[in-house]
């Protein structure tokens, strides 16, 4: 479950499975030439297994947003009231960039899509009361009221079990089996 800013970075919680412990982790991606978190892996992803979201653990809120003012796209993630990543995309500007919101399964290419997702996870992550920040963050509204949003889906192989309810707010929740 993440943000995707551009073509290039990606913030939000991945699942994991290995010598770092099972679950929910803050994960980061970048692509491109970048100060801030160095990389786990060749392909550019970080992920942050000191901070282990337990089975079940509410995470009361966090933030991904750059500010349009900038002229460099400098990305910062916040958990709470911590920015614990803030990374600067060296050759890339702010103009023109998409934003995503994703919840989805990453398999490896020679598995997908014909197998399903080999480590399940029994708790659901949820997305609550999700907001847009705008305005360079003096203002956040719901999704209902940006124009043009497009919402598509992907299918990769595994099973991603959903539910939602509400309006304004609305609560989204996913458990990956």
């Amino acid at each position: 479950m993440y943000v995707g800013i551009g073509d290039y970075v990606e913030a939000g919680f991945t699942t994991y499975s290995g010598t770092q412990g099972t679950g929910w982790f803050p994960y980061f991606r970048v692509e491109k030439p970048h100060t801030g978190p160095t990389p786990i892996k060749p392909e550019g992803y970080y992920i942050d297994t000191t901070r282990k979201q337990t089975p079940s653990q509410v995470i009361s809120s966090f933030k991904v947003y750059y500010k349009t003012s900038e002229s460099v796209l400098r990305i910062r993630f916040q958990l709470g009231a911590s920015v614990f990543y803030d990374v600067t995309v060296t050759d890339q500007s702010t103009s023109n960039l998409r934003v995503k919101r994703l919840a989805s399964i990453a398999m490896p290419p020679d598995l997908a899509p014909s197998k399903k997702f080999s480590t399940p996870y029994s708790s659901y992550g949820k997305w609550f009361d999700f907001k847009f920040l705008k305005n360079d963050g003096a203002v956040s509204v719901f999704p209902t009221e940006v124009s043009g949003l497009s919402n598509e889906t992907w299918s990769h192989g595994g099973s991603i079990d959903y539910i939602k309810s509400g309006t304004n707010p609305v609560s989204e929740s996913f458990k990956i089996y």
